[in-house]
């Protein structure tokens, strides 16, 4: 997901109103106090959610831990804020095209790929 400057920075105010209010309702421990009034509702109507048409849509978070040389992280910084990304949505991406791919993926394929890529949208 794309955001404006300005949709970040509303979004940090808002971020740091909240927890304005949490810290004067609760005090500097207002997570331990967070769960005192969840009660589950046990007379609840389950909510039913529709069956996916497929789990190949499914996203899989993970954590990996890449270790490259330096001047090869730069230049994936330097393509990340070409294409407008975050570095993780950058490598997300490019894992997705190779993974997906019949045959081995090459750069320029992969480049072309990113920028024909669909702008996300909030």
């Amino acid at each position: 997901m794309s955001r404006s400057k300005d949709d970040t920075a509303a979004l940090a105010r808002r971020a740091s109103e909240v927890h304005a209010e949490l810290l004067a309702a609760y005090g500097e421990d207002w997570p331990d106090h967070l769960w005192n009034d969840i009660r589950p509702d046990d007379d609840a109507v389950p909510v039913d959610l529709p069956p996916l048409e497929s789990s190949d849509d499914v996203m899989v978070p993970f954590t990996a831990e890449l270790r490259i040389p330096r001047a090869a992280y730069e230049r994936l910084i330097a393509r990340a804020e070409e294409a407008g990304l975050e570095r993780d949505e950058l490598l997300s991406e490019w894992i997705t095209a190779e993974a997906s791919a019949d045959d081995t993926v090459s750069r320029d394929e992969i480049l072309a790929l990113l920028a024909r890529r669909q702008p996300r949208t909030a």
